[in-house]
């Protein structure tokens, strides 16, 4: 299977980029198959569309597992933290093709 073949899903059920986003950071998803791949710029903006509307959703008062509110952190940092053990990732989320 190449990467842009790649899909996300949690116990089998299929997910849109989108949905894996926002369950990455809502920490309802932490499958490897829920991050997008480094050579599919459309997954990675979906993804990130995702991640980022949970993010300036979230309830007042997040669940006390949750800890720390995360949107008392700028977005950016809160991004960097999630995707901290996949680098590259984070450089193309930034919009840096750097290698």
């Amino acid at each position: 299977m190449t990467q842009e073949n790649v899909k996300p899903a949690v116990d089998g059920i299929p997910l849109t980029w989108f949905e894996a986003g926002s369950g990455v950071l809502d920490g309802a998803v932490d499958d490897p198959s829920c991050y997008p791949p480094l050579d599919d710029p459309i997954a990675q903006r979906a993804w990130l569309a995702g991640f980022a509307g949970a993010w300036a959703d979230l309830a007042l008062c997040p669940p006390l597992e949750c800890g720390e509110d995360p949107r008392q952190r700028p977005l950016g940092e809160v991004l960097a933290r999630v995707l901290a053990g996949r680098p590259e990732l984070l450089r193309r989320m930034r919009g840096s093709r750097r290698r």
